[in-house]
């Protein structure tokens, strides 16, 4: 079982070096380790070039995180391929735990892990998530959430190439991410296996793509515009599942958005009439969500209404 890690940068030079002695430094060390910078024009390139006898260098024009996962992933021959982050890192035992999980699962398309909030220092902040992981054949419970469960960002992802052989390359437009787009068909198309175990950190630092796309904590007019664009891109990715599985000749019949938390957020965000009925039945009755996570996030939900965010 080979393992190849795609460490895709983009102008993080004050994290791109942890994240490569993160991979270095494992107790089982990849088969084989490419880094592809997306245009980064701040200091990456001369941090990444320092590790040209370590790893696979790829530098291209900037094109978006989509793009550089393309790029790497039709020179990568490992049978298992694991993403990271250039602002995230690997725990020291990750390989380990990963290898052996897919020597035992060879039939699984994905494989992920917990992982740990840090801030832009490497501190850590809460604790691991997700807290529950779904496993095995879980396409009937995420039908109804367009492919959504709970499950970390890129960096806690692994997938075999045979599938993704099958739905490379993916789309390069904005805000086509490889978690969101790589995860849910891989649910659909076989065995989702979780590893209960936090295994990476993601960082949180101000200037992560998603928060600056998405300010979480807009107001006023800018918050109504947050959550358009999130109905926008709740339905931007509904639709690519879609035609991936269409192209897989799997059936989407009963694919749907009417279980989807995020986009009912959003809908309510955006100055749509949603009672505070129709979420907390959604939660309760949510089948991609587990038991165990129901009543915290309920609780989450209640408090965030009492907080003045529009009972």
């Amino acid at each position: 079982m080979r393992i190849s890690v795609i460490l895709s940068s983009y102008m993080h030079e004050s994290y791109i070096e942890e994240a490569i002695l993160s991979v270095l430094n494992q107790t089982t060390l990849p088969d084989e380790f490419i880094i592809v910078d997306d245009g980064s024009t701040d200091g990456s390139r001369a941090i990444i070039e320092r590790y040209q006898d370590q790893a696979k260098l790829i530098f291209k024009s900037n094109g978006g995180h989509s793009s550089a996962i393309n790029a790497a992933c039709a020179v990568a021959n490992g049978d298992v391929i694991c993403f990271l982050d250039s602002d995230d890192r690997y725990a020291a035992n990750k390989l380990t735990e990963l290898k052996a999980v897919w020597e035992r699962n060879p039939d699984a398309t994905m494989v992920y892990h917990q992982l740990m909030t840090i801030d832009a220092q490497g501190n850590s902040k809460g604790k691991p998530w997700p807290r529950i992981l779904l496993d095995g054949e879980i396409a009937d419970r995420i039908q109804a959430t367009a492919g959504w469960w709970p499950r970390p960002t890129t960096s806690g992802l692994s997938f075999s190439k045979r599938y993704l052989d099958r739905i490379l390359p993916f789309p390069t437009g904005p805000r086509v991410w490889p978690d969101t787009y790589l995860a849910p068909p891989a649910a659909f198309c076989g065995k989702i296996v979780a590893i209960p175990q936090c295994l990476g950190d993601y960082r949180v630092h101000g200037k992560n793509t998603i928060l600056m796309e998405f300010p979480p904590n807009a107001q006023g007019a800018e918050k109504l515009a947050v959550a358009r664009k999130w109905i926008s891109q709740f339905e931007m990715e509904f639709k690519l599942l879609v035609e991936c599985l269409t192209h897989l000749g799997v059936d989407t019949s009963g694919i749907n958005l009417s279980k989807h938390m995020g986009l009912l957020s959003a809908q309510r965000d955006a100055g749509n009439r949603v009672s505070l009925w129709k979420h907390v039945l959604m939660i309760l009755t949510n089948p991609a969500l587990p038991n165990g996570m129901k009543p915290g996030t309920l609780a989450r939900f209640i408090r965030s209404r009492l907080r003045g965010r529009g009972i």
